[in-house]
Formats: C-alpha cells, sequence, structure tokens
C-alpha cells in the first residue's frame, strides 16, 4: 500500500511526486527518510484537487515544544471547514530533531514556508493561505511579509517560542518580551486578510496584556482583519483548537479568507455568542421533559474536580428510560476555566443486575450513574482508558447557559418567561447568503466589538480608569 508524499514542493503532490512507501504515521515522512521539511494533505478523506479546481491552497504550520514531536498533531478543528469549502489544505511538517531557538530555525522555517507558497503561485493556485498555531502561526506572520505572496495569513495563538509557555517568573518575563516580536511582525505583514487571535488565559503570554496593543498595530496597517481576543469565551492557548471555537468563529473565519474581491480595511468581527452556551448539544435540542419522582427522566448536572484544571462540568440528558437500561445525551462543558474543550455524546447505559447501576462502557472507559430508588441521590463516576476517575454528585437541572452570561436557561422543565428548552442552531453557509442574521454564530462585517468587563469606556483608550469589581 502507498501514498503520496511530496517533501519538496506542493503540485507535484498531484502529478510528479515519485510514490513512496507509506509511512508509519498518517503525517510522516516518506519511508526511509529524514528531511528537515516535507508535506502532506491535511486530511486523507480530502486530498488535494489542484490549482485548476480548488479555490487555494492553504498551507498550515504546526507548533514547537523543544525538541519533541510536533508533526503529527492535526491542523485545529476549524482548518477543515476550509476542505470542505474547496480548498486544498497542505500540511507543513518540521523534523524536530531540526529545531533551535528562533533566531537560528526561525529565518530557516520562514524561509521554506516562502519557497511553498511561491510554488503554489507557479502551479496556478488563484489564492494562497499561510496558517498555524503557536510557533507556527509565527512562522505564517513572518513569511506573509513579503508583497503578494499570501493572500492571507491566520495566525492563532502566534508565539516565537516555547520556552515563554508555563508558570514562574523567569518564564513570565521571557513572555513578556514575546510580544514585542510579535508586534513587529504584524507590522511588516503584507497579506490583504489576517486573523489573529490571541485568547484571555494563554499560558504563553506572560503578566502583561498585549491585546490592545495588537489592536493598535493591526488598526494601523490599514489592512483588513480578524482579532479575536482576551473577550472570546473561549481562553487558553489551545482555545483555537476547541469544539466551541469551531462551532462559534469557524465558518465566520472562512467566509472571511474566502471572500473574493478587494478587502475592507479595518476590522471584521465575528461574534461571540450571547448568552453564551455552557454546552454544545445537537442543533435545535429540546431537552427532554422532568420525569417525575422515582423516574431519571430529565435533565441532570454536575461538577467534578480536574486537579489543576479547576472543575469540569457536565449534564445528563436522560430521554428514554427502560428496564434494561437508560439512554442519554452526556455534555461536558468548558470548566471553570473555560479551557476545556466542549463535547457531547449519545450514550446507551445497561443495567447491572448486581448493583442496580447504569454502566456505559467501551474499551477501557467506563462510566456508571448510580442512582436511589427515589431518584433523590444520583452520581456519576467516570473511569478513562488511561485509569483516571471522577466522581461528580448530580441534582436535576441543567444551566444550558454558562453562569457568567447574562441570564440563565435551565433544561429539563417546561420553558417559560427567561427560560427556554433548546439552544438556537447554527446556521449553514447557505443560509448565511439569505442575510447574517440568520447567522449569530458566524457572520461577517461591521460590528460593535463586546466591551471587556473592566475595560475602558468604549471608545477611549485612557491611562487610568476604574471600574466596578463584580458586575453582578
Amino acid at each position: 500500500m502507498s501514498r503520496l508524499v511530496c517533501a519538496t514542493l506542493l503540485f507535484p503532490l498531484l502529478a510528479a511526486c515519485q510514490q513512496q512507501g507509506m509511512s508509519a504515521h498518517l503525517y510522516g515522512p516518506p519511508k526511509g527518510t529524514s528531511p528537515a521539511y516535507w508535506q502532506v494533505a491535511a486530511y486523507s478523506d480530502k486530498p488535494p484537487i489542484g490549482p485548476g479546481t480548488a479555490r487555494g491552497v492553504l498551507f498550515w504550520s504546526h507548533g514547537v515544544s523543544g525538541q519533541n514531536v510536533q508533526w503529527k498533531g492535526k491542523p485545529l478543528r476549524f482548518v477543515e471547514r476550509f476542505a470542505r469549502e474547496g480548498w486544498d489544505v497542505i500540511k507543513v511538517n518540521r523534523n524536530n530533531l531540526h529545531e533551535r531557538n528562533w533566531n537560528v530555525s526561525g529565518p530557516k522555517h520562514v524561509a521554506d514556508l516562502q519557497k511553498r507558497a511561491r510554488k503554489a503561485r507557479s502551479d496556478g493556485y488563484r489564492r494562497v493561505i499561510l496558517g498555524g498555531q503557536s510557533y507556527g502561526g509565527a512562522i505564517s506572520l513572518e513569511a506573509a511579509s513579503t508583497a503578494g505572496l499570501a493572500d492571507g495569513v491566520v495566525a492563532i495563538a502566534p508565539g516565537h517560542g516555547s520556552d515563554a509557555c508555563g508558570k514562574g517568573y523567569g518564564i513570565g518575563r521571557r513572555a513578556d518580551s514575546l510580544p514585542r516580536q510579535l508586534r513587529r511582525a504584524l507590522e511588516r505583514n503584507r497579506a490583504p486578510r489576517t486573523v489573529l487571535m490571541v485568547a484571555d488565559g494563554d499560558e504563553c503570554v506572560g503578566f502583561n496584556r498585549p491585546h490592545a496593543s495588537y489592536r493598535e498595530t493591526l488598526n494601523a496597517s490599514g489592512s483588513s482583519f480578524v482579532f479575536l481576543d482576551d473577550t472570546m469565551p473561549v481562553r487558553g492557548h489551545f482555545a483555537g483548537n476547541t469544539n466551541q471555537f469551531d462551532r462559534w468563529y469557524g465558518q465566520c473565519l472562512v467566509d472571511f479568507l474566502d471572500a473574493v474581491g478587494a478587502p475592507r480595511a479595518g476590522e471584521t468581527v465575528c461574534p461571540s455568542p450571547s448568552p453564551v452556551p455552557a454546552y454544545l448539544l445537537p442543533d435545535g435540542y429540546r431537552p427532554p421533559a422532568h420525569g417525575g419522582p422515582g423516574s431519571l427522566l430529565g435533565a441532570w448536572s454536575g461538577s467534578y474536580s480536574i486537579e489543576k484544571r479547576g472543575t469540569r462540568n457536565l449534564c445528563l440528558l436522560v430521554d428514554r428510560e427502560a428496564s434494561g437500561g437508560i439512554r442519554a445525551e452526556v455534555a461536558f462543558g468548558a470548566g471553570s476555566q473555560r479551557k476545556a474543550s466542549m463535547v457531547t455524546f449519545r450514550r446507551y447505559f445497561s443495567v447491572d443486575a448486581g448493583s442496580g447501576s447504569f454502566i456505559y462502557a467501551h474499551n477501557k472507559y467506563r462510566m456508571t450513574v448510580k442512582a436511589d430508588a427515589e431518584r433523590g441521590n444520583v452520581s456519576v463516576t467516570i473511569r478513562t482508558a488511561k485509569g483516571r476517575e471522577y466522581r461528580a454528585e448530580l441534582e436535576r437541572g441543567c444551566m444550558l447557559v454558562d453562569d457568567r452570561s447574562p441570564g440563565k436557561v435551565v433544561s429539563g422543565e417546561p420553558a417559560s418567561a427567561g427560560r427556554a428548552a433548546s439552544l438556537p442552531a447554527s446556521q449553514s453557509r447557505k443560509a448565511a447568503s439569505q442575510g447574517a442574521a440568520n447567522r449569530p454564530f458566524a457572520s461577517v462585517g461591521p460590528s460593535t466589538r463586546p466591551p471587556h468587563l473592566y475595560g475602558p469606556p468604549t471608545g477611549t483608550s485612557p491611562a487610568y480608569w476604574q471600574a466596578r469589581a463584580y458586575g453582578d
């Protein structure tokens, strides 16, 4: 069995690239080789279709962690949307044994990416986008400093070095020096369209909060940009790889970068959802009604400790109850730090004859729901495939809206004023053509950026200001 892998430049991936033996890993280099750089199709089920058919090509660069292997990871979740929209998505991989500090390795990485972009142009691709996360985002920004090379650049949590990530005074001071490098990269950027994401709580940002200076630099550039900053309800260095980031902002970013014609100068806003959902439930989902005393039907919620990462909230929505077991949607929220990726699964729990508990098991993973006969005391225990165990006491009702957002949504009861039984459905791209108002989670266009709870008065930038310590 073989696959096409091209360790040189782009279009030969489809035409003249030599068929190599299958690498041991989907993203690995050609078997028996150890190049400094190589590229592969980002998605095996969405291979490149070539410059004559594709809307363009997106080169995706991964992050860095010292000399640890990083090329095995997939692109961020939202990037697959480009492949579904008809873009060729190519993953540019770097040999981890060649990684040094930015001053040594950075210029080499940038030169390699620029070479690939030029080859894509000569092969006939109409548009070229450079994108990456963390170190890969910095490489992409730096590579876009040549005018006419890239039509767009995507920098998600960009940084010029992984040694700034973590805790501690020395690390924090190192992180505080990186914003200067990033601002210089933004100043040199010549891509007509720019996407920058730097979330709140990014472990690689340091003590200073550079978001305002980034926006100032982007505005001064006169380019068209999207800046997803510390006002997003998604936090951390890996915010861009969460399911909620993909759902709330992914299509907006595709629409912005895929737009035809000259870009409009200034900021385009990809709005955050309001109110912020506490869970990612299926589109149009209606929680089951409360089953009454002695029944598990309805919504149950709780949280469990994930040690240094705070707590994780979950919602158990039981919509079927029988003598042999129960069926439920199990929704996991972003947690107390808003850093976890939200996810929802449909699970079938079987009754354990000995204990009367309801059990879902898959390989080494196990979830157990325990309840007394009156359903007054209900708990869930999760045992992961790695043997870690978490336990949460459950109570009736689920808050479908993050309680740090205005308003609350309680499921498991009939809808009434101030309450809802379902979340707004995300809209398809086709619906967007009928009007941005139908696209609450992914619309592109001028908008007022929501102010931060502690931000200065709108439209001002004073040296000092005061704000209420608590919004409630």
